[in-house]
């Protein structure tokens, strides 16, 4: 869901109330009835403009703990990563290159004749 700034919601407000239409307002802002519909009531409560705390997922790996693992271990691959701290091997990925790291890929296997 997208964040809007205090300053795009008061104009919102005010140009609802000017023109006294939802659907217009709406459609001028280029955005859904609905969010009109609540911001107006959130306006009349006085809540319009209480910060609102982003929803989503905190990391379960500590990021110190997986530093100080890839400095002692500087040939594990992504996999062995994620079977370590109990992530996928792409949630791994993500957090080494997060933390500035670079791992070699594996070279090759060759098929046993």
């Amino acid at each position: 869901m997208k964040q809007y700034s205090n300053d795009f919601r008061k104009k919102v407000i005010e140009y609802c109330k000017r023109c006294n239409n939802k659907s217009k307002t709406a459609e001028t802002f280029s955005i859904s009835r609905k969010t009109v519909i609540s911001w107006m009531g959130l306006e009349k409560e006085g809540k319009l403009y209480e910060y609102k705390k982003p929803v989503g997922q905190s990391s379960k790996v500590n990021l110190k703990t997986l530093e100080e693992y890839i400095i002692n271990n500087p040939q594990a691959y992504y996999r062995e990563i994620g079977e370590e701290f109990n992530i996928s091997t792409s949630q791994a990925q993500y957090l080494v290159v997060k933390l500035g790291f670079k791992i070699k890929k594996k070279t090759k296997i060759q098929r046993s004749k």
